[in-house]
């Protein structure tokens, strides 16, 4: 029961293990003890049997021979029972025996011939004294005997003369005592091991479980839950089982941060940030694709990256980003080795890993390029274009691989959107030299806008434009070609005694610099700046712009119910929102917005005194948003609510 209580299922660890620690101390030594006092108790019990074996041979022999000697039968002629009495008493007196050892001698008839007692010599044995049934059968009687109440150990012997029996019995425990004495001392000396083995134990256990505790004490914080105190294994295993759960949890924090990691570790590469020995480090950790000896660096951007930024916001963009780049990786597959990442909004970078930097290897990255921008013209709603730089040697050249893509995409001015540039193409077009008749269509196109000639201003810009795309070396003469294009208009129009600003509100050099292509600055040229510009030398060279004020001013008493602005009205006359500003004011006094919300204004106070019409309906038709807005702007203008108003005209009416 005890047992069962210490190792249950409810007993702590602790006292499972003394338990067994005792126990495993104790076992082995206590059972030795009793093997070897069982081993030397029982050869020493063989010797002292051996001993009383010889010591019975020696007797029997003896007996034989004094009763040979004394010729007994003579003796039980006499009928003499005192001399038989005395003659037997003196029968062993020479012999040195031990005093409590019985020695009978026993004739065939049953009577006593021999005793150490000489008041048993001469007596006949009864069926009452046990030792009767051993003399009839000693084989079947054993070799124990219990007379008095005392046991002995018995043995008997025919005698070679008149078929008597000797009789010799021994107290069992003279004959045990050594042994009982060896084992005493061995099992004493096994006891003597056995606590020395429980304290080694003890102290064993001690040491074990001091570390232990030490260890749970360091591993436990203030923001874990508390740790079972009356179970050590137990809470270490509690503290395992935190242990694993963290580094689970860390490993998947890991693996959710690892490409976030490596995008960090791109952009140290591009961004020349490591020495060739740290970015050969954690390229090889990281990524395994580059090394390659050669590394090519292609950077894919959408052209018009203002249209995608407005299409694609947050987690939309982000989704675009890892499809493109899977679909980038889908066509290199395992034919051309790459990695690729975004280092910025709509811009792709791909590393290319290349056993040679030959034309195959070229070759094979143009046209998975070619792919890729068929699979995003016809897959996303946006168009890229490619460039591709020269092979890279080492890691801490992939930032001047990554520059160099970026200068070429500058080149989309010239090429336009969806093309591959590469390095080749850049050095054959370096080799150009711009024509003199470039130079000379500036000053005809200018002069041909200020001579009020659009269309041939337009025609000569169309044939400069296609003259800038062939022939311009690189996309930073273009630019310049277009600045001093923009500079002989502008000193033009001073001499005109017109300012560019008057005419556009915005930086005409900034907004160049904008735009990626010719065909987009075509556009801009012909359909924007151009037409402002000539508008402005009309109204300026005709002094009618008062007739377009009035004309601006019977639209809005006519559309003041509808959604106008000063842009929309502008492009109905034809003129920039900046110059209509400009000649509206002068011409009345107030600002446009400032006209068209009088002219609202009058119109809810005319509705509000003679018609019945809910504020909800007035303020829709002036195209307000809320009734609210509609109220606040009215106070501000008239003093009073709408309602406040109505009441007033109301009863002011109804006095005169």
């Amino acid at each position: 029961m005890l047992v069962r209580k210490i190792i249950g299922k409810q007993s702590s660890y602790k006292k499972k293990l003394l338990f067994f620690l005792l126990l495993i101390s104790i076992f082995p030594v206590s059972l030795l003890g009793l093997a070897a006092s069982h081993l030397f108790s029982q050869q020493i019990q063989q010797e002292v049997n051996r001993n009383y074996r010889l010591t019975l041979s020696m007797l029997h022999n003896r007996l034989n021979d004094k009763i040979s000697a004394m010729a007994l039968s003579s003796i039980s002629l006499a009928s003499n029972d005192a001399l038989e009495k005395s003659v037997a008493a003196g029968l062993l007196n020479d012999l040195e025996l031990d005093s409590r050892m019985k020695i009978y001698v026993i004739d065939d008839k049953g009577r006593m011939f021999y005793s150490r007692n000489r008041d048993e010599i001469g007596t006949m044995l009864t069926t009452a004294d046990e030792l009767y049934y051993y003399w009839l059968e000693p084989a079947n009687h054993g070799d124990k005997v219990m007379p008095d109440h005392v046991r002995y150990t018995v043995s008997a012997q025919k005698s070679d003369y008149a078929n008597w029996t000797y009789i010799v019995m021994t107290p069992y425990e003279d004959l045990t005592k050594k042994s009982n004495q060896m084992k005493g001392a061995i099992m004493s000396i096994a006891g003597v091991f056995m606590l020395l083995c429980m304290a080694l134990a003890l102290f064993g256990f001690r040491e074990w479980f001091r570390p232990l505790r030490s260890l749970l004490a360091k591993t436990q914080t203030t923001e874990d839950a508390p740790l079972p105190s009356d179970n050590e294994i137990e809470a270490l295993d509690e503290v395992l089982q935190r242990l694993i759960r963290a580094n689970k949890q860390l490993h998947d924090e890991i693996r959710e941060h690892m490409p976030l990691a490596k995008e960090r570790i791109y952009h140290f590469l591009i961004n020349g940030e490591l020495d060739e020995s740290e970015a050969s480090r954690l390229s090889d950790r990281f990524e395994p694709k580059l090394r390659s000896p050669w590394i090519y660096v292609g950077v894919a951007q959408v052209d018009d990256y203002i249209r995608f930024n407005q299409t694609y916001r947050g987690r939309e963009r982000s989704m675009i980003h890892n499809a493109m780049r899977k679909a980038m990786e889908e066509l290199c597959g395992h034919t051309v080795p790459c990695i690729t990442f975004v280092p910025e909004p709509g811009q792709i970078v791909v590393l290319f890993a290349a056993e040679q930097a030959d034309d195959r290897a070229f070759g094979q990255i143009c046209h998975i390029m070619k792919q890729f921008r068929a699979h995003a013209a016809n897959g996303f709603r946006f168009t890229v274009s490619a460039a591709i730089g020269d092979a890279r040697r080492e890691y801490a050249c992939i930032s001047a691989g990554y520059r160099e893509a970026l200068h070429m995409l500058s080149y989309r001015l010239l090429y336009g959107h969806n093309v591959t540039i590469t390095t080749r193409d850049i050095r054959q077009r370096a080799l150009l030299q711009p024509e003199e008749s470039m130079l000379r269509y500036h000053k005809s196109i200018v002069m041909l806008l200020l001579q009020g000639n659009s269309e041939g201003a337009a025609i000569e810009l169309e044939q400069w434009l296609e003259d800038v795309r062939h022939y311009s070396p690189s996309p930073d003469n273009a630019i310049g070609l277009l600045s001093y294009l923009l500079g002989e208009l502008e000193y033009k129009l001073l001499e005109a005694g017109c300012h560019l600003h008057e005419i556009v509100s915005y930086d005409l050099y900034g907004r160049l610099r904008m735009m990626t292509v010719l065909t987009e600055i075509r556009a801009w040229l012909l359909d924007e700046l151009f037409p402002a510009v000539a508008c402005h030398l009309e109204m300026v060279q005709d002094p009618k712009s008062k007739r377009v004020v009035r004309q601006v001013e019977a639209y809005l008493l006519e559309r003041y119910e509808e959604d106008i602005t000063l842009q929309l009205t502008a492009d109905r006359f034809g003129i920039t929102p900046s110059f209509l500003s400009r000649i509206f004011k002068d011409a009345t006094g107030r600002s446009f917005s400032d006209y068209l919300l009088e002219i609202r204004m009058n119109k809810a106070m005319e509705w509000l005194a003679y018609t019945d019409w809910p504020l909800q309906h007035i303020s829709d038709r002036l195209t307000y948003s809320t009734v609210q807005n509609f109220s606040r702007i009215f106070k501000k203008m008239t003093g009073a609510p709408p309602g406040e108003y109505r009441r007033q005209r109301r009863e002011n009416s109804r006095t005169s």
